[in-house]
């Protein structure tokens, strides 16, 4: 079995169960972090533990539009939205990314311009909870970011990012408890602190905005990820070229559109199977690409493929031309279903399938005073074949 087949291969079910559980359990974590905090810095007296409280509270907002985004996220696509409702998680998660770069903003305008006035009682309660909120919250970080890699989610990623910014305040009020018991005044260091937590809250949600408005506005795979999906497209068999690749992501997941250049006289069954070949392979091979619309080209069209063939005559017309053109030959049968049409960059191919065999010299001949014909009506006719019908034989 190919172990890659089976990693991160998760359902929209699945999905949304991961979001679900993962935000229920950081939620709950949260909530007992920030009623501890509460309770410890009403008893020590402690503004900078309230505040890291209040900055904890906040996470439980945040839980909560996590738990909903995920859920309508992961409705199934309908009418209006035939592509689903993922991007939901996407707005989501910019929206997260711009309030987590508030919250730093608001860190360093706060430590830098507002005078805050003597520093707050420190006890040894609030080393003890600052302490134990760092470490639960940095055990709260790690598991959302777990989480977030394994299905892929920017949401959970911006979620996480924040819960790390909490463990990040913790060490601040932790480092200025510890700094009060130094001989030195330590608001100078608890400030220059403060505003390095800034910058790294802003850093971390600026780049999950980046990157959540690049996919928005439908941003493609990296260059690397696109060298390893060709490369599982070219191993498909029947697959000459591809070429038009396009791909844009949504939430973790990738939409690829791609046209395929195949061998020019198959048949559209023969086509359809390549085609179908590489949209499996391709999701077996790349777990997070969920739907590839497959395009099936006879030949390499790229530099004629914007100009307009609208003119070229259509089957039924061609049809029509070749029962007139035919007529004045009795011995040339054929039936319409035998009639093989090629459009191709050169010009319209045209095979027939004969119902009666011809001599050799008169098919040749035949065929090129009936493409004669045809070319003054359309000269986009390139190629005239007559084939002769083999039947099999009955045992």
């Amino acid at each position: 079995m190919n172990k890659k087949a089976d990693t991160n291969t998760y359902s929209t079910q699945d999905t949304f169960l991961i979001i679900r559980n993962t935000t229920l359990f950081m939620g709950l974590g949260n909530a007992v972090i920030a009623t501890t905090q509460l309770f410890v810095a009403y008893w020590s007296a402690s503004h900078a533990l309230f505040a890291d409280a209040m900055h904890t509270y906040a996470d439980l907002v945040i839980d909560v539009l996590t738990y909903f985004a995920g859920f309508y996220g992961h409705q199934p696509p309908d009418a209006e939205h035939p592509y689903g409702h993922r991007r939901i998680e996407t707005v989501t998660a910019v929206f997260l990314a711009l309030f987590l770069a508030s919250l730093g903003l608001g860190i360093i305008i706060d430590t830098v311009f507002l005078d805050q006035g003597s520093v707050s009682v420190i006890t040894e309660y609030v080393l003890i909870a600052s302490g134990i909120s760092v470490v639960c919250n940095e055990i709260l970080f790690r598991y959302a970011t777990f989480q977030a890699k394994r299905i892929r989610s920017d949401l959970l990623a911006a979620s996480a990012t924040h819960q790390r910014s909490d463990a990040l305040s913790s060490v601040l009020v932790f480092a200025t408890a510890c700094a009060s018991y130094l001989p030195i005044n330590g608001w100078n260091v608890d400030k220059l602190a403060a505003v390095i937590i800034g910058l790294m809250i802003m850093k971390m949600s600026l780049k999950i905005c980046y990157r959540g408005i690049r996919e928005l506005i439908d941003t493609g795979i990296t260059e690397r990820e696109r060298d390893k999906m060709i490369a599982t497209m070219l191993q498909t068999p029947g697959v000459e070229d591809i070429h038009f690749l396009r791909t844009r992501k949504m939430a973790g997941s990738v939409f690829v559109d791609v046209h395929v250049i195949t061998k020019s006289r198959i048949s559209v069954s023969e086509g359809h199977f390549i085609g179908e070949s590489l949209r499996h392979e391709l999701k077996r091979e790349h777990p997070h690409v969920v739907d590839v619309t497959v395009h099936i080209d006879p030949e390499d069209d790229e530099i004629a493929h914007n100009k307009p063939q609208v003119s070229w005559p259509a089957r039924n017309i061609i049809l029509y031309m070749l029962k007139r053109a035919t007529s004045r030959f009795t011995n040339i049968h054929w039936q319409e279903e035998d009639v093989v049409l090629h459009y191709l960059i050169q010009g319209i191919e045209i095979e027939i399938v004969l119902t009666q065999a011809l001599d050799q010299d008169k098919q040749t001949e035949y065929s090129q005073i009936i493409l004669e014909d045809l070319r003054h009506t359309e000269p986009q006719i390139h190629k005239l074949t007559f084939v002769r019908k083999t039947v099999a034989m009955k045992k």
